[in-house]
């Protein structure tokens, strides 16, 4: 009878065990697939984030791309010494758009800074992508070196007074072609051609904007590339995206 009951007792202890084992494991499990959810619903939120900038952003690389078509234009005008005949008001509106206007491109990725700062990239399960984001950060700091020079050359030439540590601006200063007024006013009076010195500093800038559109070129190939990806994997996801 006291076997029995020990037999009895024992049964009972591991039922009670393996109940309490499947358990946990339901518990655990059940907590892996909620945590699984949450995870896949901040990837998708994270990926129509950063789809929106990158589609904004090539929106206004188009427009940046568009004025420095016009600026390198107007350089060339004036290098080939096109203002000795042209009226007065075309000269000032290529001098100003080809030596003073600073279009410097300015993309909107704000999701993808907080995405990298929050250390929430591994969220995002394809590595395709994740290889693809790195590119667009490289590609995009590129860009900025070239563009930063862009604008040290344009702020050297629109006020060589406060910069005056800047060499084109000393360039600008030794051209005889115009002359700055301490407030950056532009005397018209253009005789042809530009001077060595003056048609260095244009053809300085020529070069510059080849090399930017070179970069941003290279650019606009990985925006392309990552918004492919994000709408491949917000498929995955069950969200649908528009093409824009």
């Amino acid at each position: 009878m006291t076997k029995a009951r020990f037999g009895l007792s024992l049964r009972r202890a591991l039922a009670e065990l393996v109940i309490v084992v499947v358990g946990v494991l339901i518990a655990l499990s059940a907590d892996s697939w909620m945590q699984s959810r949450r995870d896949r619903a901040d990837e998708r939120d994270h990926l129509v984030a950063v789809r929106a900038d990158v589609v904004e952003s090539v929106r206004l690389l188009d427009e940046a791309d568009a004025d420095r078509v016009f600026q390198v234009h107007s350089l060339s005008r004036l290098l080939e010494g096109s203002a000795v005949s042209a009226p007065t008001d075309s000269v000032a509106l290529w001098v100003r758009e080809g030596l003073f206007d600073i279009g410097v491109y300015t993309p909107r990725l704000s999701a993808l800074g907080d995405l990298e700062a929050s250390g929430e990239l591994q969220l995002i399960r394809s590595p395709e992508l994740r290889r693809s984001l790195a590119a667009l950060r490289t590609a995009l700091e590129a860009v900025k070196v070239v563009e930063s020079d862009y604008t040290v050359s344009q702020q050297g030439m629109l006020d060589p007074f406060l910069t005056s540590s800047v060499a084109l601006a000393g360039a600008l200063l030794a051209s005889a072609d115009f002359r700055l007024s301490a407030r950056g006013g532009l005397d018209l009076s253009w005789v042809a051609p530009p001077s060595p010195e003056l048609a260095n500093l244009i053809a300085f800038k020529l070069v510059l904007g080849g090399q930017a559109r070179v970069r941003r070129d290279q650019l606009r190939r990985e925006f392309q590339r990552v918004v492919e990806l994000v709408d491949e994997r917000l498929a995955e996801l069950g969200v649908a995206t528009t093409n824009d």
